[in-house]
């Protein structure tokens, strides 16, 4: 069986931005191949995640959400 990537995408707020960092800075001292992306447009978003994982062979999904 073929190796598995350690590849995280973190999407974020803009008031979420030193928790997102925070996580980044952690997962990437661990090894893994971190996607930062600020939430702006749904679309934009999508587009550029599905740009993301056709470069990846392997890709866990975590959005830090702000729940009002």
């Amino acid at each position: 069986m073929g190796q598995i990537e350690k590849t995280v995408f973190i999407s974020y707020r803009r008031t979420n931005l030193p928790w997102a960092l925070a996580i980044y800075q952690n997962l990437t001292s661990y090894g893994y191949d971190v996607f930062l992306t600020m939430q702006v447009l749904i679309v934009e978003i999508l587009n550029r995640l599905l740009l993301e994982i056709s470069k990846r062979a392997h890709i866990s999904l975590y959005f830090l959400l702000e729940y009002r």
